[in-house]
């Protein structure tokens, strides 16, 4: 917990969230991940992800990627990630995704 300018009357600020909760089957179209912490760092920026089937998973994203890592960046915690990931592979400890650009796609 952070702590507050109110230390000493017994109050602490904090980050909290709600949760939603739906009965029934989760469709495989609903996989946006939500960022649960951004560290940005040189030359790259590391983010963990509540993914929909994989749970939380760790990304580090070059600034190589260009648009994605400016995107990212600038993303604060509980908000979507600017990328639709599906798996494509799970035979090794690494995924191989194919991508698609939630921003991109929203717009249009």
């Amino acid at each position: 917990m952070l702590k507050s300018k109110y230390e000493n009357s017994g109050t602490e600020t904090g980050k909290f969230s709600y949760v939603v909760l739906e009965k029934g089957m989760r469709s495989p179209q609903d996989t946006i991940s939500r960022i649960l912490k951004v560290r940005p760092a040189d030359g790259h920026v590391t983010c963990d992800l509540c993914t929909a089937f994989k749970g939380i998973q760790r990304l580090a994203i070059s600034r190589r990627a260009g648009v994605l890592y400016q995107r990212t960046r600038t993303r604060r915690d509980g908000e979507l990630f600017p990328l639709q990931m599906k798996t494509v592979t799970t035979e090794s400890m690494f995924d191989l995704c194919a991508s698609i650009d939630n921003d991109k796609k929203n717009e249009g």
